[in-house]
């Protein structure tokens, strides 16, 4: 099958590379013609997947026309605030009759669209699933045995990328709640930013613990507001995520809060790196558009990103607030 990748990041890059492996016909288009150049050099992405050689057969582009052109499926792979921008220059002639995968997770910050709204908004006549689960670039590309989860309303949508998906390394399960499959993807990341601030104080594997348990609460009242079923957050999308992330020395996210922990100040840490860290923006359109929620731990890592809070008066703020059954 025909596929074009819209992403060259990390992610996107490994999918491609998982898409080749399973036997697909692979264009990878890249937003940055620098980037693109490096990577047809040297046959690897050194700044968001090194170590790992594309193939020749994976056709490289920074050209959109000539990235969707031709394919049968095109998967979104670019970061959640830029997805738009990308959807509006695709030629409607091009994409029609396209099946499309979302890969991206996030939510837009003017309006806290997540990725399907956006899709459904500038092209609201295609067929879409969402992809999302523990899924670090890396360990996909080294073939480490990974899960994911592929919700559309359509079954038979969610079938097909489940197959296209699928292989001895990679297993996809499907779902129909696509709302809940995309706020475990987008929230789990505000809440590994506050457990990497817990390892960048020094705290341990007690107090990460309660941040986690506690932030899927705080995680299923914001889903559970929009429609989201609940018993998804207890899946791969939604707890299998966020424990990942909040674990993982890959995780941009808790990279981000360790580093805040340690100190560093937060538009510091932006300049110095090339990545898109989402759950910056996840917490501040999650944090103002849901104010009437009890969401104790998400507003602490605003109120440390955005209003220059210390880490520990935020730390504190939590374990003094009023008693509380675990219920609440």
């Amino acid at each position: 099958m025909n596929i074009g990748v819209i992403g060259a990041g990390g992610w996107g890059t490994a999918l491609a590379l998982h898409l080749y492996r399973n036997r697909h016909n692979i264009k990878l288009w890249f937003h940055s013609k620098e980037s693109l150049m490096i990577t047809k050099q040297y046959k690897e992405n050194l700044y968001y997947l090194p170590g790992f050689i594309l193939p020749d057969e994976i056709k490289l582009t920074n050209n959109l026309e000539e990235a969707i052109y031709n394919s049968e499926i095109i998967v979104l792979v670019v970061p959640s605030q830029h997805l738009r921008d990308v959807i509006i220059n695709m030629s409607k002639e091009n994409i029609r009759n396209k099946l499309f995968l979302i890969a991206s997770k996030g939510l837009e910050l003017k309006g806290g669209k997540r990725m399907s709204e956006v899709l459904k908004e500038e092209l609201n006549d295609v067929d879409f699933a969402v992809l999302s689960g523990p899924n670090f670039s890396k360990e996909v590309a080294l073939r480490i045995p990974t899960t994911s989860v592929v919700a559309s309303n359509s079954q038979k949508i969610s079938d097909t990328f489940q197959n296209l998906l699928t292989n001895d390394y990679f297993r996809v399960y499907t779902s129909r709640d696509m709302i809940g499959v995309e706020f475990g993807g987008s929230i789990k990341n505000c809440l590994a930013i506050a457990t990497g601030i817990s390892d960048g104080l020094g705290y341990g594997s007690n107090t990460k613990a309660s941040l986690i348990t506690r932030g899927l609460k705080e995680m299923i009242r914001v889903g559970k507001k929009y429609g989201a079923n609940e018993e998804t957050f207890y899946g791969i999308s939604g707890i299998g995520d966020l424990v990942a992330t909040s674990f993982s020395n890959l995780s941009r996210n808790r990279w981000i809060g360790e580093m805040i922990g340690k100190g560093i100040k937060f538009k510091y840490i932006l300049e110095s790196t090339r990545q898109v860290i989402e759950g910056v923006y996840t917490t501040k359109v999650t944090f103002e558009n849901n104010q009437e929620l009890y969401l104790p731990i998400i507003k602490e890592v605003y109120s440390i990103l955005y209003e220059n809070e210390n880490p520990i008066s935020s730390v504190k703020n939590l374990m003094t607030k009023e008693l509380k059954s675990e219920e609440i």
